[in-house]
């Protein structure tokens, strides 16, 4: 009875192949030959997505190895990690129903049939985005600030834009002002695209700067009654705001002192309007110097030209809402000054990090009350070093972690496979660097007659700590047919 049913399986891969290989045939007397790799690539990762979980693994596991695949193939492989086609979400869930023997309506709270990208971390972001918009409903919150990095490209997917667009309409459900201005990682000019058509429903965006009396400074009325002044100044790069002239003369710590001076006389045109009476509130994005990094800053726009002192709040200030660090804190200041962080981690270097937001009480004439709510639904990252045996030992733990893992033994071919099927959410596979070769610095070059390819693909081997005999036969084979 298995057999019978492996038989249908197995023709459909053979045909799948066949199909696949007279698709490439064909197209491949149509390109020219420099676009031959890429079609290559794109075949492949079009047959591997149609053929199924196991060979999108395949896939991605040839992604990851540039040593043994030409760039335009690794390029179109990539696509398999994060840029897979949803499928239906009916079919979802019967598929939960089937496993699990229940309907999903008894045994979630809530299933959203909208697909998402398989093998896609916006999965996880789905989690997160629906997170904060349920603590803006329970908390009953009069305004939510979005303090810059909407995006982590200057570039975002169309799927990244609708996620993203259809979070922010939802926190302004029941009438809740949205703020959002343009971090580092933003593009400035797509979200001033985005600002008329979202301020026709309440949903206020910035992507450059602007005067107070042109949407740099907000007024509106909380829902509790209270009037509110908010100061909006998004990311400004240094080349914007030292003037090209002025970057011609004087020293660089001029320049860093033209740049925090520069933002100080911004901020304070942008909050001339706050008084006794009312809830002043500034959101800025960029670096104060006593701030700690999270791990997943860009250092080019963080480092001390870029910084500017938490002076440049005025005290009437309330609460000033800060973005770019990813590490979620407060620094001293003349008002209540804090980093809310990243709900979400965006690298290793913030595994250590606890996303979440910040919830802030404010009435007139008295600081800010700060509350941190944790979010949870956010996949951890994790850091796990050891050899093959101990890390399957681990496994059990990890498996709804995204992991960093350094393997502790000789480096082999194969090496990262064999993690990989320990562990299935490892992202980056390394050598401890005690097992890593090191090349004498003093050694001198081989001298004498001319050395064949595959004499210095040996030595490569053996140099690296990699030699494999099946490895030094598979480049035999490839270098003759190259050459003939």
């Amino acid at each position: 009875m298995r057999a019978v049913g492996f038989l249908p399986r197995f023709l459909g891969i053979v045909l799948a192949g066949a199909l696949a290989l007279t698709v490439y045939g064909l197209a491949r007397l149509f390109v020219r030959d420099e676009d031959v790799p890429r079609l290559r690539g794109r075949v492949l990762r079009i047959a591997l997505s149609r053929l199924g979980a196991t060979f999108i693994k395949l896939g991605q596991v040839m992604s990851t190895r540039p040593d043994l695949f030409e760039p335009e193939l690794i390029e179109e492989l990539r696509a398999l990690q994060d840029r897979l086609p949803a499928f239906d979400g009916a079919r979802a869930r019967a598929q939960v129903e089937a496993a699990l023997g229940a309907k999903v309506d008894t045994l979630f709270a809530s299933f959203d049939d909208t697909p998402v990208a398989a093998a896609s971390v916006a999965q996880v972001h789905r989690a997160v985005l629906r997170d904060l918009v349920t603590i803006a409903r329970t908390e009953d919150v009069d305004a939510v600030l979005v303090a810059g990095d909407l995006f982590d490209t200057s570039a975002p997917t169309p799927e990244a834009q609708a996620l993203v667009l259809n979070a922010l309409m939802a926190l302004h459900e029941g009438g809740r002002q949205v703020v959002v201005l343009a971090g580092n990682h933003d593009n400035p000019h797509l979200l001033e695209v985005y600002r008329p058509v979202l301020g026709k429903i309440g949903v206020h965006v910035v992507g450059a700067f602007r005067r107070p009396d042109q949407g740099g400074t907000l007024s509106f009325t909380a829902r509790s009654g209270e009037p509110v002044r908010l100061a909006v100044l998004p990311f400004l790069s240094h080349r914007y705001v030292v003037r090209a002239a002025e970057v011609l003369a004087g020293t660089q710590a001029e320049h860093n002192r033209d740049y925090a001076a520069r933002i100080a006389e911004l901020i304070a045109a942008l909050t001339a309007g706050f008084s006794a009476d009312t809830v002043n509130l500034v959101t800025t994005h960029g670096t104060l110097p006593s701030g700690l990094f999270g791990g997943g800053e860009r250092r080019a726009q963080s480092i001390f030209s870029y910084y500017f002192e938490p002076t440049a709040f005025p005290p009437a200030t309330q609460y000033a809402a800060l973005g770019h660090l990813h590490r979620r804190q407060q620094i001293p200041g003349p008002c209540p000054i804090w980093y809310s962080g990243s709900p979400i981690a965006v690298d290793f270097g913030e595994e250590d990090n606890t996303p979440g937001a910040l919830l802030v009480t404010v009435e007139p004439g008295r600081p800010a009350q700060v509350r941190e709510v944790p979010i949870t639904s956010a996949r951890a990252l994790a850091t796990r070093t050891g050899t093959l045996e101990e890390l399957e030992a681990m496994a059990p733990g990890l498996a709804e972690t995204w992991l960093r893992v350094v393997v502790t033994e000789p480096p082999r071919p194969g090496l990262a496979e064999a993690v990989r099927e320990i562990l299935p959410n490892a992202l980056e596979v390394t050598v401890h660097e005690r097992f890593r070769p090191v090349r004498d610095p003093g050694r001198a070059p081989a001298t004498g007659p001319a050395r064949s390819p595959r004499d210095l693909f040996r030595d490569y081997l053996a140099a690296s700590g990699r030699h494999d005999d099946r490895v030094a036969a598979l480049f035999d084979r490839l270098h003759e047919e190259v050459t003939g």
